[in-house]
């Protein structure tokens, strides 16, 4: 995947360290987007902020179609 505009890769980091990250693939009106939180990072909070980020990036971006893909 070439990164642009549409088709965008963020690290989240706390204190230097990368704790996760939020991939973006926009096409055609339609989002497909993937978020990872590193396991020992998790039930702090920090996949919501993940997830709100997310949101708040598509509906900037005015995407009406998004398809969320997570794996455990």
């Amino acid at each position: 995947m070439e990164l642009d505009d549409n088709n965008c890769y963020f690290i989240a980091a706390l204190n230097g360290q990368e704790i996760g990250f939020l991939l973006f693939e926009i096409e055609d009106g339609k989002a497909v987007f993937d978020l990872g939180l590193k396991k020992s990072f998790r039930g702090n909070g920090y996949g919501k902020m993940l997830l709100e980020t997310a949101i708040d990036f598509l509906n900037k971006k005015k995407v009406p179609y998004v398809n969320f893909q997570y794996y455990v």
